[in-house]
């Protein structure tokens, strides 16, 4: 009788477990040109970004999503048009595109912005952590993303042409229960679910009453 309410306590317990997402965000790499490099505002280089396993994602956490979030801009327009143009390239795992081009026009402050891609600029987010603001491409094979991008500035100058790219990795864990594997949880919890019906059963009890 007591290890029949022992099973029946563990299923209960199983039965409470949930799962909690969390996210990490790690800086691959950011960039500022001058308007006295040629072409105006240009350069290029590659941003090798950080491992999940180097932000703590170790041990029994697993990654469950992963994207890298890029963006360029430029500050303080010296011309009365600016138009600023960034390619990107993306290896390193399997993303939704190889490549995009962004584009950012404006005055003395920018206030369009367009990717070859389609994609939306998504504003800056209050997840815990912050990712920045920036245009998402999405990573359906997981890996540790490399970067590559030139940028100029095609129409005037600025200050700087500036910009940065990022990798948001989210996890799940699990809480609310012991830890315990999946399939054992599914066994304890059919093992205990048996043990709550026979409890159930008067004649099973007056059996063990006998004992």
């Amino acid at each position: 009788m007591k290890l029949l309410i022992n099973l029946a306590f563990a299923a209960l317990m199983v039965g409470n477990a949930s799962a909690t997402t969390y996210y990490v965000v790690g800086t691959c790499g950011t960039f500022s040109e001058p308007p006295s490099t040629t072409p105006a505002n240009s350069g290029s280089g590659t941003f090798v970004c950080p491992t999940a396993a180097s932000l703590g994602v170790t041990g029994s956490l697993t990654v469950a999503s992963e994207f890298v979030d890029y963006d360029s801009d430029y500050s303080s327009g010296l011309s009365t048009t600016v138009t600023t143009v960034t390619n990107w390239t993306f290896t390193g795992a399997t993303f939704a595109w190889g490549a995009d081009t962004t584009t950012v026009t404006g005055t003395g402050g920018s206030n369009s912005y367009t990717s070859t891609q389609g994609a939306s600029l998504n504003p800056l987010t209050n997840l815990p952590p912050i990712v920045l603001a920036g245009f998402y491409d999405n990573v359906s094979a997981f890996g540790t993303p490399t970067i590559s991008w030139t940028t100029q500035a095609t129409v005037g100058s600025a200050v700087a042409g500036t910009g940065y790219a990022e990798v948001v990795y989210d996890y799940n864990v699990i809480s609310g229960g012991s830890g315990t594997p999946e399939p054992v949880s599914m066994l304890l919890l059919g093992t205990g679910l048996v043990a709550i019906f026979l409890l159930r059963t008067q004649r099973f009890r007056r059996f063990f009453s006998k004992g």
